[in-house]
This record gives C-alpha cells, structure tokens and sequence, in this order.
C-alpha cells in the first residue's frame, strides 16, 4: 500500500494530500450560538478556533503515526520524507498562522493562549523529530523519542482541556457517527470558555 495514502471503508483510498482531509474554514457561528454560547464574540471566536483545533489535532495525529512507525520499523532514520511528515508540516505552519492572526475576546484570552501553546509543543516534537536521525546510540535514539513522546502526549493533554464539545471544538470527530444522528438538546445554561 502506498505510504501515502489511507483506505476508506469503501476501500478507496485517498493519498495524504485529498481533499477528504481539509478542515473547513470556520464553523457556523449561529449553531454555535444555538448550542448555548450566547455571547457573540465567544461564538464568533469558536466558530474560527475550530479549524484551528482541528488542524492541530490532525498534526498531532499524522506526528504520532510518523513516529510509531519510526519506532517499530527498527530502522535508524525516520524517513521524513514521507508525504504524511511533509503535509504535516505544511499544516502546522498553516495552523500557527491562522491561530495567530484569530482574534479572541477576553474571555478566551486562555483558550487562545493554550491554543498557542499546543503550537508550540507540536514545533517541537518536530523539530526534535528531524534531529532524531542524527542520534546515534541505542539508548541516546530512546531517551530521545521519549522526549518527543512527552511533547506529543502534552499537546494532546491541551487538545482534551480546551475541547468545546458543544461547539464541535473535539479531539474525536463524532459528527458522523451513527449515534450522533439526532440533535441533543440544549442546555439552559450559558457556556463560558
């Protein structure tokens, strides 16, 4: 199987570059509204955060594939030329670009900044992925994937804690789930960030 590219469950497969895996480019803020998020500037802020999470969640998944792979292959490179490290890449420069220029009210002046951070956790974990070809040495090879082991688990501890699950902010997409088919109620309480 190309190492590109992904299987469906109609057994096509879609290389690392289809359109299957865009992230659109905002959510829709009237739902996010309709979820309970009353003020406008948090929904309109959410509705822009989304793809931004998403993108990240997507990073942080195709990094820890790369790097599984890198760990059971038994050999000494990384191979980084794989299409998946590649779009990867391309899509955390991407998302930093668009979490820096998102604008967030005061009251998501934190989820903003944690967003931030996870950018930064995921830079890392690549960069130190990049070096890790060079290291030579069983043990020196192990502590170092361990470290970028720890980078990956730390941006996905930050994905979970600024999930918003009623604005579809979520490091699992359930949208098309087959039990996520009706519509939940809504709350009566106004959701905060």
């Amino acid at each position: 199987m190309n190492n590109s590219a992904v299987r469906n469950g109609d057994g096509k497969l879609h290389e690392a570059g289809c359109g299957v895996w865009d992230v659109p480019d905002a959510s829709d803020v009237e739902f996010i509204i309709d979820a309970g998020f009353g003020d406008e500037a948090i929904a309109g802020y959410l509705a822009h955060a989304r793809p931004v999470y998403d993108t990240l969640n997507r990073v942080l998944a195709q990094l820890s594939g790369v790097l599984l792979l890198a760990m059971t292959s038994g050999k000494s490179d990384l191979a980084l030329d794989h299409d998946v490290y590649r779009i990867a890449l391309e899509r955390l420069s991407e998302a930093h670009e668009r979490q820096r220029a998102l604008k967030a009210p005061a009251s998501a002046a934190r989820h903003h900044a944690v967003l931030a951070d996870i950018v930064v956790r995921l830079e890392a974990a690549a960069k130190d992925m990049d070096a890790l070809s060079a290291i030579l040495g069983r043990d020196a090879r192990e502590a170092h994937m361990r470290k970028i082991i720890i980078k990956l688990h730390g941006a996905q501890r930050l994905l979970v804690a600024t999930a918003q699950p009623d604005a579809n902010i979520t490091p699992v997409d359930f949208s098309h789930a087959c039990c996520t088919c009706s519509v939940s109620g809504k709350t009566s309480s106004e959701k905060i960030i």
